[in-house]
């Protein structure tokens, strides 16, 4: 049979289409932690996430402000209310009850006991000669020391002392003593109320009267003045100390039902505030009225109030996340088959947003700051990361939902949706990070523009215009310096595979390939072709030119290691795999796959070039040493899995594209006096073998991608082919291992 025979023969037995996957590639270290997790958990999150913020600003929310606080906003009233001033009326009673002065009661038999005894004394003593007799009457009357005692009986001028002590007394409680200000430290009034006998009081202020430790210091000067002999002074002092007393005593029970009556006497407050009237302007303090204002606000927000809203925002979120699911589903389904990418599209979306959600209820008292929009951040890193045209959707969802969170005012929404698609147009074809700052630079432009026709439709005030001008060209700076910041990250964490990382990995000077150059030149200069076979390939069936021409250049890393082992970098005609046995030559060949992996680990490559060295050979069998091993088999039989390459088949149109030019052009050094003819069966032939072994199974390459790529090579290498060894016409299949020399050598 034919090769064209057997290649329709094996279209015929197809059942099922190639798979789809998705056009960028996508190896996430989080996919195999993320394989269990329901993905509509994901979902889930998300949508409570937009509930709960929209909920935040769309539903009446408790206006919770303290006395003195500044107010962030202008606050006024939803409807006609009637407000009880509960706490305005209890501070205006305790204000009433704080001017009632505390009531003390006048003691009078205080200072008439002193006045008293000090007349029985006197007129006890004024006949009385005998000392022994005067220390007897003495000690009768005072509670004082023997010394005072003898020295009050020797004295020849008693009256005149006592008569000094007694005025002493009357001078004191003239004006009153309290036994203490503890009483009175906490009290607003500037003094008391005596009650000097029922129905007879008067009012006394703080400096007219004494408290009882005031009054001893006082009386020790005036004593100090009266009587300059030491004895006279120590004696005197000795009396005052015995004998002085407050006589005003506090009366609490007749000062609280002072007080009582005080507060009865104030009535209940209460207003009436109009609809839209203002309770409290913007950056204004909080009164204590307002919060009885502000009481009678809240308790219109009941549940009843909010659940017809609730279900409107819920409504409003499961719309347009129902809507994406369709477009993913219709459009790009690989995002919905993969935890990693739908987590990933998730945090871009509900990130950026929450950002927005802060920037809007924190600056809610400049009216500026709603063109400041982090939400840009969204259409630039899908845009990078995923593609443009999932961005450009994702870009008016956001829109909707903003237009939400702002209250459907479409400022902001509409100088979003202008940015968000400068944004996704200048992030498309970012190749460098200093791309990403020109998209910034791209969409502050945009914004300024679309902000000052708003301004000049609304024919807003010039600062104001400066001002808002300025917040719309810092969002779009903030953005792009955000994204740059944040890019190398989400590239890591999310194995995916950018651009920019890719054209920095094709500098020739990287590390790696120098190392190829020095140690393995040969297979350096085959990695180059394939490189240039891979993108013109892959430009004609719409995969990532740049991601096929990178993975090119580094799927062979491994021969590095044994480059003696390989035909390009052999300096002899004498092969390496002569003196080896068939099985051993297929060991060392495979192992160039594994040790590559390694060292592209080593030198931390992207994941989706990890995948093009595992799968550029996929499972396919080398068969010249299958065939050698079938000529030299004894009695056991020889296994032809056991000339396979481990695989995994190109899962990808990058990978199995570098599987393709790698086998063409290993096959093409072998032709001799190449001409058109020739070089398009032996395109044909490889790929035709590797689409009948298999290879192509779990790639999206259709019959016609497979057709301009044969276009594509035999375009590049008859700009490029020399003469070469003649390619074998039989010793196994055609490609880049399956002859006796590229099989030992490629």
């Amino acid at each position: 049979m034919s090769e064209k025979s057997q290649l329709l023969s094996f279209i015929k037995k197809r059942k099922k289409g190639f798979p789809r996957i998705s056009r960028r590639v996508i190896s996430s270290p989080l996919i195999k932690k993320l394989a269990p997790f329901p993905r509509w958990i994901i979902g889930i999150i998300l949508f409570l996430f937009l509930v709960w913020a929209l909920s935040r600003t769309l539903l009446p929310q408790e206006i919770r402000l303290k006395l003195g606080d500044i107010s962030p906003q202008e606050i006024v009233a939803p409807e006609d209310l009637k407000v009880e001033y509960r706490l305005l009326t209890a501070r205006k009673k305790e204000e009433a009850a704080s001017q009632v002065r505390p009531v003390y009661d006048e003691l009078p038999q205080v200072r008439s006991n002193i006045e008293k005894r000090i007349d029985f004394l006197l007129f006890r003593l004024r006949e009385e000669k005998s000392v022994n007799e005067r220390k007897r009457i003495l000690a009768n009357s005072f509670s004082l020391s023997s010394s005072a005692i003898d020295f009050l009986a020797n004295s020849p001028d008693l009256p005149r002392f006592l008569f000094g002590i007694k005025s002493l007394f009357q001078e004191i409680y003239q004006k009153g003593v309290i036994d203490s200000w503890e009483n009175l430290e906490k009290e607003i009034s500037p003094g008391i109320t005596v009650k000097k006998s029922p129905g007879q009081e008067i009012n006394l202020e703080v400096n007219s009267f004494y408290e009882i430790n005031e009054v001893r210091t006082i009386a020790r000067d005036r004593i100090r003045q009266l009587f300059s002999d030491p004895q006279a002074f120590q004696v005197s002092w000795e009396i005052i100390l015995s004998y002085l007393e407050s006589n005003l005593k506090y009366n609490a029970l007749e000062t609280e039902m002072r007080r009582l009556k005080a507060r009865e006497s104030i009535k209940n407050l209460t207003g009436i505030i109009k609809k839209n009237q203002v309770i409290i302007a913007a950056r204004h303090p909080v009164t204590l009225a307002n919060l009885d204002e502000l009481v009678a606000i809240n308790s219109l927000f009941d549940w009843r109030d909010r659940l017809p809203l609730l279900g409107g925002i819920v409504l409003l979120v499961a719309v347009l996340m129902s809507l994406a699911v369709i477009y993913l589903e219709r459009f790009q389904p690989e995002i919905l088959q993969s935890n990693s990418l739908l987590l990933l599209l998730s945090l871009l979306v509900g990130g950026p947003f929450f950002l927005s959600y802060i920037t809007v209820t924190s600056f809610y008292h400049s009216p500026e700051t709603i063109y400041f929009l982090p939400i840009t951040i969204a259409p630039i890193l899908i845009a990078i990361l995923l593609n443009s045209r999932l961005a450009i959707v994702v870009t008016f969802f956001l829109a909707l939902l903003l237009g939400a969170l702002m209250k459907f005012d479409l400022r902001s929404p509409l100088v979003f949706l202008c940015g968000g698609l400068t944004a996704i147009y200048g992030s498309s074809q970012v190749q460098r990070r200093g791309d990403i700052v020109r998209a910034g630079l791209l969409i502050s432009g945009i914004n300024l523009i679309i902000i000052s026709t708003l301004n000049l439709l609304d024919k807003s005030p010039l600062s104001y215009s400066i001002r808002s001008g300025l917040w719309g060209m810092g969002s779009g700076f903030f953005a792009a310096i955000f994204s740059l910041g944040i890019l190398p990250y989400l590239e890591s964490t999310f194995g995916i595979t950018t651009d920019i990382k890719l054209l920095e990995l094709s500098d020739l000077n990287h590390p790696l390939l120098q190392k190829m150059v020095l140690e393995a030149p040969g297979t350096y200069h085959h990695s180059i072709v394939v490189g240039n076979l891979a993108e013109a390939a892959a430009e004609a069936v719409g995969a990532n030119p740049l991601l096929a021409r990178v993975s090119s250049y580094y799927h062979d890393i491994g021969k590095i290691n044994k480059p003696e082992y390989f035909v390009e970098n052999q300096k002899s005609y004498k092969s390496k795999h002569t003196k080896l046995t068939p099985r051993m030559s297929c060991l060392i060949l495979v192992s160039h796959i594994k040790e590559g992996i390694e060292m592209a680990q080593k030198y931390k490559l992207p994941r989706a070039i990890l995948d093009v060295i595992r799968e550029h050979h996929g499972t396919g069998v080398m068969s010249y040493f299958y065939h050698q091993a079938l000529k030299e088999q004894s009695s056991e039989p020889v296994n032809e899995d056991q000339y396979r390459y481990t695989g995994p088949r190109p899962r990808t149109k990058e990978s199995a594209i570098v599987m393709l030019a790698d086998s063409v052009e290993a096959a093409s050094r072998t032709l001799v006096n190449p001409t058109p003819g020739k070089l398009q069966e032996l395109v044909r032939k490889v790929i035709n073998s590797k689409f009948i072994d298999g290879q192509m199974d779990e790639c999206n390459l259709t019959l016609w991608d497979l057709h301009r790529i044969e276009e594509s090579f035999l375009r590049i290498l008859a700009g490029i082919f020399h003469s070469r060894v003649e390619y074998p016409e039989k010793k196994g299949e055609a490609g880049g291992d399956t002859d006796s020399n590229s099989s030992a050598q490629n």
